[in-house]
């Protein structure tokens, strides 16, 4: 009898066992799918898209409306279904446009020696640096979201003589956005300063840094080549400072000035 009751002690152990694994499982699924409904929730589809190809490359253009302004997403498929994707602010994208047919207007100028030409775009913070270049198959168009961090861009490749087509699509998607709906009532950004070197392929983006706990000066330097544009280095100046690193950069030019080797 002390036998069969152990038996049934053991018994009764091994079911709460397998019950409380049961309640484990069950939570751990119900968390999981409170979180993909959270997910689903949080996603931002985009209210109006278009796409467009050249050949073995298409090109989509989505919008999205975020809380601090509306975004296009464009985006390069090629090959096996690789894509890049840059985004630019709705309120730039004009801006874009006009880039862009500077770049036409160099590529058909028959008088022109076409060696490479660099255009830049400022908005907000956000950074994009535009060229015409040439690689092995000939000239090239390259449109580079520069981000905040040192190496790291995403880029749009355009083969020139598809430019009037692409300029198209772009001022066509302009031209469907209902202009009221374009501007946010945003807190003004400070602006940023742009220095394009004049004997050297090189460009500097000066980047004000507002954050919750930090206020700072970001200077990029942007190095070009024919055929790509590769970001190199970032500093990052304290705001408390920015006065002395101003008055000691004076003082070097202007020793600099007055050097006689």
């Amino acid at each position: 009898m002390v036998g069969s009751k152990g038996n049934n002690n053991f018994g009764g152990k091994r079911n709460r066992t397998r019950d409380s694994k049961n309640l484990s499982t069950q939570k751990k699924e119900m968390d999981s799918q409170q979180k993909d409904n959270k997910n689903i929730e949080n996603i931002i589809h985009s209210y109006y898209t278009r796409s467009f190809s050249f050949g073995f490359k298409k090109f989509y253009i989505d919008l999205y409306n975020f809380e601090d302004g509306k975004v296009m997403k464009l985006s390069e498929v090629f090959g096996d279904k690789q894509r890049i994707s840059i985004h630019v602010p709705v309120n730039a994208l004009e801006m874009l446009i006009q880039k862009l047919d500077i770049f036409n207007d160099y590529h058909n100028d028959t008088q022109s020696n076409h060696e490479s030409l660099q255009q830049t775009i400022v908005f907000k913070g956000q950074r994009f640096a535009l060229l015409y270049g040439s690689n092995d198959k000939g000239p090239i168009v390259i449109i580079s979201q520069v981000s905040k961090m040192a190496g790291t861009h995403a880029q749009i490749k355009i083969n020139p003589n598809n430019l009037p087509k692409f300029i198209k699509e772009l001022t066509e998607t302009l031209d469907d956005i209902n202009p009221e709906n374009i501007t946010r009532n945003t807190i003004h950004y400070p602006c940023s300063g742009i220095v394009e070197c004049k004997n050297e392929p090189k460009t500097f983006f000066i980047d004000p840094v507002v954050r919750e706990n930090e206020k700072c000066i970001r200077i990029s330097q942007l190095k070009l080549r024919e055929s790509s544009i590769m970001m190199n280095t970032n500093i990052h100046i304290p705001f408390e400072d920015l006065n002395e690193f101003r008055d000691s950069l004076i003082q070097v030019i202007e020793e600099l000035n007055n050097f006689k080797p």
